[in-house]
């Protein structure tokens, strides 16, 4: 991942409770690849929210959003 900014919340047992990443954030592994101006991770239920033109790829699949 990369990003111009990262902020982490964690709860009192040092469990993640959400990860806040923004300006041209970018998440990457192998031949997958999502882009957005901001993504918001909330560790309750593991889902991630992408949100400012985001995108992925995958191989040779790709896409975009509102």
């Amino acid at each position: 991942m990369s990003c111009g900014t990262l902020t982490a919340a964690f709860s009192g047992t040092n469990e993640l409770q959400q990860l806040v990443a923004e300006t041209q954030v970018i998440l990457e592994q192998d031949t997958n690849r999502f882009t957005a101006g901001k993504a918001v991770y909330t560790g309750a239920d593991g889902m991630v929210e992408l949100t400012g033109n985001p995108s992925w790829r995958s191989g040779l699949r790709e896409g975009k959003g509102d």
